[in-house]
């Protein structure tokens, strides 16, 4: 499961642009999730673990989508420290 508020942006990948997703695992780390929008199904990805092997918990999620063309994650822990990716 998750835990948290997750961070949801429309990205600007594709041509239609993804709906891109970044949960706080009630485990601990972050999975990020993508639909492709290009797709008539629409089909959502597997999650994929951010940051590597991090096994923080952690509260809250903020997803953007930069002027530099990539998505950047910020998660908020438990002690309420943020942590950028």
């Amino acid at each position: 499961g998750y835990r948290g508020r997750p961070g949801l942006v429309r990205s600007r990948y594709g041509a239609r642009g993804n709906v891109e997703v970044v949960a706080a695992s009630a485990r601990g780390g972050l999975h990020h999730f993508w639909r492709n929008d290009d797709d008539p199904a629409r089909p959502w990805s597997a999650a994929l673990p951010v940051g590597g092997a991090d096994d923080r918990v952690f509260e809250d999620v903020a997803l953007v989508h930069s002027s530099f063309g990539r998505l950047e994650a910020f998660a908020r822990t438990r002690g309420d420290s943020v942590v950028s990716w």
